[in-house]
C-alpha cells in the first residue's frame, strides 16, 4: 500500500511536471507566434510600401546580377520580376555608349562612394527611356558585397504622361514560418531529448544524441563561452529571455538562432533546461530586405504616406513632411482634409470616393503647406486591404510638381516665341539630322525650294547638294568649328534651278556631346553673285577706259612740257632781242645831250625793259597781283634806289602823293608794321 502511493506521488510529480514543461511550451509558442505576427504585419506594410513605388528599386551583386527588383522594374523594363532576376544583368539594361559610365559608377560604388546620375537605359522591347540612379554600397559586415540604388524614368515623354501608375499586386513571401527545436539537456549540458525538427536543423541524429551530445557543440566557438555562461544564468533562475547565437551543425556548416529556455525543476531542485530553438536564417534575410525596404521608402525623393480609412496620417517619409512644411511629429495623426483648402476640396472628395469604391486613384491634384502656400502635386493613392479583402487604410506616394509645372509653361512660352520668329522668318530656317534628314523647317525654306512639308520630310538634304563633295565638307567644317558662318554651297532647287546659297549654321549635340544634327539659317544669294558678276565686268571695262585715259594724260603731258619749252625759248629770245636791238640804243642815248625830263623817261624806260625781260615782274604780278599799275610803277623806281622826291620828278607826282603809294604798297604786301627798308624787301624779288 505505501509503494502504491509512492508510486502514485510519483506520478502525480510527474504529472505536474509535464504540465508545467507544457504550459511553458505553450508559452513559448504563444510568444513566438505574436512575434512571428508582429514581423508579418511590418514586412507586409514595407512589401506594400515598396511594391506600390513607381520608381524601381533595385539589388544586385558583384557580378552585375539582379537581387532584388521591385515592381517597377515590369513598368519601366518590360521584364518580369523573375526574367529581371534570372535572365538579365545590369550592363543590359543601358545602351552602348554608357556602359563606359556605368562601369565608373559601379567602380565609385565598390570605392564606397554614393552616385546620382542619368543613364539611357534599354526596355525589352528596344526602346529607350532616361533615367536617374541613385546608387550606394550594400555592406556585409565591413565588405561592399553588392549595389543597391533607385532608379526614376526622366523622359520628357514620361514626365508628361502619367507618371505613377497603380501596380499589380503581386505577393512573394519575404518570411516563411519557422518551426521550432525543441531540447532538453542535463546540469552538465548534455542533451538528453530533442525533437526531429531539432535533429533536422542540426544534422545530428539520435544516435549522437545518445552517444553523449554535449550542447556547446552546437555553437560556434566564439559564442560557446557566452552559451556556458548564459546556461549558468538560466539554472540559477535568471529569465534571459530569446538569446541569439549563431549554431553549428555537424557539417560545421553554421546559422544564426534565437533560443529560449527555462530551468528543468524535479523534486523542487533544477535538474537541466528545456527550451526551443529557432532558425532565424529567413527571419535575418526577412530583415534584411525590411531593412532595405525602410531605407528606401526613407530615402524617397517623393513624398510617401499611410492612412487610416476617415483618413488620418499614421505615418509619413521626410519628403512629405518636407514638401508641406511640416515636422514629421506634425503630420502624425493629422486629418488629410487638412491638406486642402475650398477651392481644392471638390477635387478631393472626387479623388476618396473613387480611391473607396475602384481602390485607387492617379492624378493631380492641389495640396496646401503649413503656411497655406498652395501648390501642385501628382499622386498615386492606393487601398490597402488585409487578407480577408477588407480595407484596412490608404498609402499615398505624392510628387510636388511646381518645378515641373513652371518649367512646362516657360517650355510652352519658349516654344511659341521660337515657332512664331521660326514661321515669320524672311530666312530660311532649318533643323537636319546629321545624316540628313529634315526635322524642322520654316515656310520660307519651302518657298525657296518649291517643296511642300509632305515631300520636304522624305527628302534627304544631300540630295540638294549640286556637289556632293561641299556636304562632306560643310560636315567637316562645322563638326570640328561647332558652328560655320556664310558657308558657300551650290543647291538645287525641286524644279531642278541651280542656287547659290550661304549657310550660317550650329551643331546640334545631346547630353554627352555627341552630334545629334544641324540647325541654322540658308540664304539664296543667286542674284547678288549676278550682280557681283555684272560689277567685275564692268570693272574689267572701266580698267580699259583707265588704262586709255592714262595714256591720253601721258600725251598730254608730252605736249605741256612741249609748250613749256617753247615758251622758255621765246622768253630767251624776247630777252635776246630786247639785249641785242634795244638796249644798244639806250646806252647811245644815255651820251647824248638830253634834258633832265628826257633823262627820267630814259631811266624809266630803261627800268621797265629790265621789268620785262626779267623774271621779277612775273613773280611780283603773281604774288602780289593786287598792286595798281601805278603802284607797281613806283615800286619799280623804289627797288631802282630813287627816293620820294625823285621819284615824284620822273612821274610828275607830288611827294606826298608817292608817299601814300608807298604806304599803300607796304599795306598791300603785309609789311606796313615792319620796320625794315622798303627797296630791301622788292628786291628780295629779284
Amino acid at each position: 500500500m505505501e509503494d502504491g502511493d509512492k508510486i502514485k506521488e510519483h506520478l502525480i510529480e510527474e504529472l505536474r511536471e509535464m504540465r508545467q514543461r507544457v504550459a511553458e511550451l505553450e508559452a513559448l509558442e504563444s510568444e513566438h507566434k505574436q512575434s512571428q505576427e508582429a514581423r508579418r504585419k511590418s514586412d507586409e506594410k514595407y512589401r506594400i510600401l515598396m511594391e506600390s513605388l513607381p520608381d524601381l528599386v533595385y539589388e544586385f551583386d558583384l557580378e552585375g546580377k539582379f537581387i532584388y527588383v521591385n515592381e517597377a522594374a515590369t513598368h519601366l523594363f518590360g521584364y518580369s520580376q523573375d526574367e529581371m532576376l534570372n535572365d538579365i544583368r545590369v550592363h543590359d539594361t543601358v545602351v552602348e555608349e554608357d556602359k563606359v559610365h556605368l562601369r565608373k559608377a559601379i567602380h565609385d560604388i565598390l570605392q564606397g562612394k554614393t552616385t546620382v546620375g542619368e543613364r539611357t537605359l534599354v526596355r525589352k522591347d528596344g526602346s529607350t527611356f532616361i533615367g536617374e540612379i541613385h546608387s550606394g554600397p550594400i555592406y556585409k559586415g565591413k565588405d561592399i558585397v553588392g549595389v543597391r540604388g533607385i532608379l526614376r524614368d526622366i523622359t520628357e515623354r514620361k514626365r508628361l504622361e502619367e507618371a505613377l501608375h497603380k501596380s499589380e499586386k503581386r505577393f512573394r513571401g519575404l518570411v516563411d514560418l519557422l518551426p521550432e527545436a525543441v531540447y532538453e539537456i542535463d546540469l552538465n549540458g548534455n542533451f538528453t531529448f530533442a525533437n526531429q525538427r531539432a535533429f533536422q536543423l542540426s544534422g545530428y541524429s539520435q544516435e549522437d544524441l545518445e552517444g553523449g551530445l554535449n550542447a556547446l557543440q552546437m555553437f560556434i566557438s566564439e559564442d560557446r563561452g557566452r552559451v556556458k555562461e548564459n546556461i549558468s544564468r538560466i539554472l540559477a533562475g535568471e529569465d534571459l529571455g530569446f538569446m541569439e547565437y549563431t549554431a553549428q551543425r555537424k557539417d560545421e556548416s553554421t546559422f544564426p538562432v534565437v533560443i529560449h529556455s527555462t530551468p528543468i525543476i524535479h523534486e523542487s531542485t533544477v535538474v537541466g533546461l528545456r527550451g526551443i530553438i529557432i532558425d532565424t536564417s529567413g527571419l535575418k534575410e526577412a530583415e534584411r530586405k525590411i531593412r532595405t525596404l525602410s531605407s528606401a521608402v526613407e530615402q524617397s525623393i517623393d513624398g510617401i504616406a499611410l492612412g487610416d480609412l476617415e483618413p488620418k496620417l499614421l505615418y509619413v517619409n521626410e519628403a512629405f513632411a518636407r514638401m508641406h512644411g511640416y515636422s514629421l511629429e506634425e503630420m502624425i495623426g493629422m486629418k488629410v482634409v487638412h491638406l486642402h483648402n475650398e477651392e481644392q476640396m471638390d477635387q478631393y472628395k472626387k479623388a476618396i470616393h473613387q480611391i473607396k469604391t475602384r481602390g485607387s486613384w492617379t492624378g493631380e491634384i492641389g495640396h496646401i503647406r503649413k503656411d497655406g502656400t498652395p501648390f501642385p502635386t501628382y499622386m498615386s493613392v492606393t487601398l490597402l486591404k488585409d487578407n480577408t479583402g477588407e480595407p484596412t487604410g490608404i498609402l499615398a506616394v505624392a510628387r510636388d510638381v511646381t518645378e515641373h509645372k513652371r518649367a512646362e509653361e516657360a517650355l510652352w512660352v519658349s516654344e511659341e516665341r521660337y515657332r512664331t520668329l521660326f514661321e515669320e522668318s524672311r530666312d530660311a530656317v532649318y533643323i537636319t539630322t546629321r545624316d540628313g534628314k529634315f526635322v524642322d523647317a520654316n515656310k520660307s525654306l519651302l518657298d525657296l525650294f518649291g517643296y511642300s512639308r509632305e515631300e520636304l520630310a522624305g527628302l534627304n538634304v544631300r540630295d540638294s547638294y549640286v556637289n556632293p563633295a561641299d556636304r562632306q565638307r560643310f560636315q567637316q567644317e562645322i563638326e570640328q568649328k561647332g558652328s560655320v558662318r556664310d558657308f558657300e554651297v551650290k543647291l538645287r532647287k525641286k524644279d531642278g534651278t541651280e542656287m547659290d546659297c550661304l549657310l550660317t549654321s550650329t551643331v546640334r549635340r545631346d547630353a554627352d556631346g555627341d552630334v545629334l544634327g544641324y540647325q541654322g539659317i540658308l540664304r539664296d544669294i543667286t542674284e547678288r553673285k549676278e550682280a557681283e558678276k555684272v560689277l567685275r565686268e564692268r570693272e574689267a571695262e572701266l580698267e580699259i577706259q583707265t588704262n586709255s585715259l592714262e595714256e591720253v594724260n601721258t600725251a598730254l603731258g608730252v605736249l605741256l612740257k612741249k609748250r613749256d619749252e617753247d615758251k622758255t625759248e621765246l622768253e630767251d629770245k624776247v630777252v635776246a632781242n630786247v639785249q641785242e636791238l634795244v638796249v644798244p640804243f639806250l646806252e647811245k642815248m644815255k651820251k647824248s645831250p638830253l634834258h633832265p625830263k628826257q633823262v627820267a623817261y630814259l631811266h624809266i624806260l630803261e627800268s621797265n625793259l629790265n621789268a620785262i625781260i626779267s623774271p621779277f615782274l612775273r613773280t611780283l604780278s603773281a604774288q602780289y597781283g593786287s598792286l595798281t599799275p601805278m603802284e607797281i610803277q613806283v615800286a619799280n623806281l623804289i627797288k631802282e634806289g630813287k627816293n620820294t622826291k625823285e621819284i615824284g620828278e620822273v612821274m610828275t607826282l607830288s611827294p606826298r602823293t608817292i608817299e601814300t603809294h608807298r604806304k599803300n604798297i607796304r599795306k598791300k604786301l603785309g609789311i606796313e608794321k615792319r620796320k625794315g627798308n622798303l627797296r630791301s624787301y622788292l628786291l628780295t624779288f629779284q
